[in-house]
């Protein structure tokens, strides 16, 4: 037998399984990450690189800078810090920034799963009505078959004219 589903369930699946939803969940997790990068941008940078170069046959002598025919290596090493001091406060705003568009996230993502909770809702209650309407019909159907006997029985014993039965 098929299963039965409740109206909570449906609620459940649809707002698991709605794009609008999921997209704001996602548009969360971006807005979640942003946060976090804009604080470690507040942090300190530091980059280095290595480099080593070995030229075989013709090569530019690095002292000299003539050309000889030799072999030559050459090595070197960078590192870099960088450390904003004071920008403005920008780094701070932008933080705030990104704060309140995480809270904001979060709320697009909860009225994206409470329009869906809404629609299941009143899609729900419009099948319990129609249901109802359907109930109403039949049972007007069951009396008016019923007032057309009686009419008819009154028109086969004379107490009513024939006209009556199309009324």
């Amino acid at each position: 037998t098929p299963e039965k589903w409740t109206l909570e369930k449906c609620i459940d699946y649809a707002q698991v399984h709605n794009v609008n939803v999921g997209q704001a969940a996602i548009t969360a997790k971006i807005a979640k990450n942003n946060h976090l990068q804009s604080k470690l941008n507040l942090l300190p940078s530091i980059d280095a690189s290595i480099s080593y170069d070995i030229n075989f046959g013709n090569s530019l002598n690095p002292v000299t800078f003539a050309y000889v025919q030799a072999n030559s290596q050459s090595a070197s090493a960078n590192i870099q810090a960088n450390l904003p001091l004071f920008t403005g406060l920008q780094q701070v705003n932008a933080v705030q920034r990104a704060k309140y568009d995480l809270m904001a996230s979060k709320y697009d993502y909860d009225a994206a799963k409470n329009n869906v909770a809404l629609s299941v809702s009143s899609a729900f209650l419009q099948i319990v009505l129609n249901r109802e309407i359907v109930d109403v019909l039949q049972k007007q159907e069951d009396l008016s078959k019923q007032q057309k006997a009686t009419v008819e029985s009154k028109v086969a014993a004379g107490a009513l004219a024939y006209n009556s039965l199309f009324e």
